[in-house]
């Protein structure tokens, strides 16, 4: 071999067809933002159930503790100390 010769030639054109390419885009764009929504929706369904376990942890202690009064009155009427 005497030096370096050209044997070929290769050429690549690369291409892009861009309303494929967009549609791809805003599909994956409208899929985001309903994922987002199902997040938002979960979030304001945790606070909710939350919220809701908050109130009922509350008026089952002040039930008790209503009770617990009412017991403590009514030993102190008859002269019964409260832990018996």
């Amino acid at each position: 071999m005497a030096g370096s010769a050209v044997i070929g030639s290769l050429r690549v054109d690369l291409g892009l067809d861009s309303a494929q390419f967009q549609s791809g885009v805003a599909g994956v764009q409208s899929s985001l933002g309903r994922l987002g929504g199902m997040f938002k929706t979960f979030a304001v369904a945790a606070a909710a159930a939350g919220a809701l376990a908050a109130v009922a942890l509350t008026r089952a202690m002040g039930s008790a503790i209503d009770k617990s009064d009412e017991l403590g009155k009514t030993a102190q009427k008859i002269g019964i100390p409260v832990a018996e």
